[in-house]
């Protein structure tokens, strides 16, 4: 499925919400009313929470890699 802000928007709350509150206490309609879309809207862009959860660790991977693809340089530079 292609990347759009509604989408990202969602992986972000579901990340800050799984944080807080753990995946199993964090419900569809938790992270529809922080992105504050209806669930159908919700359901557009994902059809379960296993799917969220992928891209919130790929969402986390990608950062990580960014963040050390980042610090090898700098540790290179100085």
């Amino acid at each position: 499925m292609r990347k759009t802000p509604t989408r990202d928007q969602i992986i972000d709350a579901a990340d800050l919400l799984f944080y807080r509150q753990g995946f199993e206490r964090t419900s569809f309609a938790h992270i529809a009313g922080a992105v504050k879309i209806s669930r159908g809207n919700f359901y557009h862009h994902f059809r379960t929470k296993d799917e969220i959860l992928a891209a919130v660790i790929d969402l986390r991977l990608t950062n990580t890699r960014a963040t050390g693809s980042l610090g090898s340089r700098v540790g290179k530079s100085g």
